[in-house]
């Protein structure tokens, strides 16, 4: 009778414990990244669910431009039934979009139903062609941009066909950024 060679029963061992712990390892970074993309999916979801509850107007005819001094006066009501934050502006002027302008979100808050006016200083607002340039303003913009802290959330109000009312700014009310 010949006797068959195999491997030993200690290699046998070795090499099962081996390949258990290639499967574990290959197991775990799966479910650690799956488990991550699932958070990252809910986390987006919930925001985006909070955003539905959102939303903001411009009242047009109480916006005003004050050619002096560069700072523009919106009147922004909340639509929506959750607290907003304004949180960014741009202008548009000669077709072309301003870089964003981040406001002071301490005073740019308003809750459900709440309105009020805000004077947003847009003489500050850089040319994306040259950011190291203002964006040139002739007759007050053509038109002014309000983000919120949800980007699907804006306002946005154009100069009428007659120009903007002009008023003076009296730096008694705090204006928000630029």
């Amino acid at each position: 009778m010949k006797k068959r060679k195999g491997v030993s029963p200690l290699i046998a061992a070795v090499l099962l414990i081996a390949f258990t712990m290639a499967v574990a390892a290959i197991l775990t970074a799966w479910i650690t990244q799956f488990t991550k993309g699932k958070q990252e999916l809910a986390q987006t979801a919930s925001e985006k669910t909070e955003c539905v509850y959102k939303g903001i107007s411009i009242k047009s005819q109480y916006s005003a431009w004050d050619p002096t001094t560069g700072v523009f006066r919106a009147y922004v009501v909340n639509v929506g039934s959750s607290p907003v934050t304004l949180k960014k502006v741009y202008i548009e002027e000669g077709g072309k979009r301003s870089l964003p302008g981040t406001l002071n979100a301490g005073n740019a808050t308003l809750n459900a139903d709440d309105e009020g006016f805000f004077y947003i200083n847009v003489s500050n607002l850089r040319d994306p062609s040259n950011p190291n340039a203002l964006m040139t303003i002739n007759d007050g913009p053509d038109k002014v941009i309000i983000e919120t802290e949800c980007e699907s959330v804006t306002a946005s109000v154009e100069a009428p066909v007659i120009g903007w009312t002009q008023f003076t700014y009296n730096n008694e009310e705090p204006f928000l950024g630029p």
